[in-house]
């Protein structure tokens, strides 16, 4: 169980009861978040976690004109709509908004 503790909190945001806690809380039903960051089994690998608060969001949350920016991290509604994007703070192991 310590295991899994270790790899749950090793992400800079987190999912839970509809609710997206990034750089803040976003509750919106329509929002997707898009994050890539190291593998936390494996350091020399990438991973790309996509997400929304909804089945119906999730559909069309792969938009290559806002993904292809070098971000860290994309919060949006839609392919014009960027709620909040950026680069992590990587100053130390545990990155962070």
């Amino acid at each position: 169980m310590k295991n899994k503790e270790k790899k749950i909190t090793f992400f800079p945001f987190k999912i839970n009861n509809q609710t997206i806690y990034a750089d803040k809380e976003y509750t919106d039903k329509d929002i997707k978040f898009v994050s890539c960051m190291p593998n936390p089994h494996n350091s020399e690998l990438g991973m790309m976690i996509c997400t929304a608060l909804s089945n119906k969001a999730i559909q069309d949350i792969f938009n290559s004109d806002i993904l292809s920016q070098g971000d860290d991290y994309i919060l949006f509604l839609d392919g014009e709509t960027i709620i909040s994007r950026g680069v992590y703070n990587k100053e130390n192991e545990k990155w962070a908004f």
